[in-house]
């Protein structure tokens, strides 16, 4: 099973929307019910190097069936490797952001410490003068 959305990042855009496009237009009422909201499947075939995968799609659900094997038939979107320097200036950028962020959490906790020790000093006050 395969969301639409993390599909398209997996297999791009186009074999995606050719996906909902049979969907739409040439699919049958499946047997099985969708598990997440219990609407019956849509079944639709894509025909891929000599061979016929039928697909189950739950078009309120956005999610897609593949049996053992099928999602392999499909080409994957290739990723670009990054350069040596990019991965470097990204590795910079996460140590300062990590840093901002702990000097952040830091400060938080601190102003934390000082309404804690103002509401003990009220409460104390409080209990001493009633």
């Amino acid at each position: 099973m395969a969301n639409i959305a993390v599909l398209r990042k997996y297999l791009g855009n186009s074999v995606v929307k050719s996906f909902w496009q049979k969907a739409t237009a040439e699919s049958t009422t499946a047997e099985t019910k969708c598990p997440s909201c219990r609407h019956s499947l849509r079944s639709f075939e894509i025909h891929k190097d000599e061979q016929t995968i039928t697909l189950d799609i739950c078009r309120r659900c956005h999610l897609l069936w593949f049996d053992k094997g099928e999602l392999d038939a499909f080409p994957k979107v290739k990723t670009e490797e990054l350069s040596p320097q990019t991965r470097q200036e990204l590795a910079l950028l996460k140590i300062e952001y990590d840093k901002q962020l702990q000097e952040e959490l830091t400060h938080s906790a601190m102003a934390f410490n000082n309404i804690t020790d103002i509401i003990t000093s009220i409460i104390r006050l409080i209990v001493t003068f009633p």
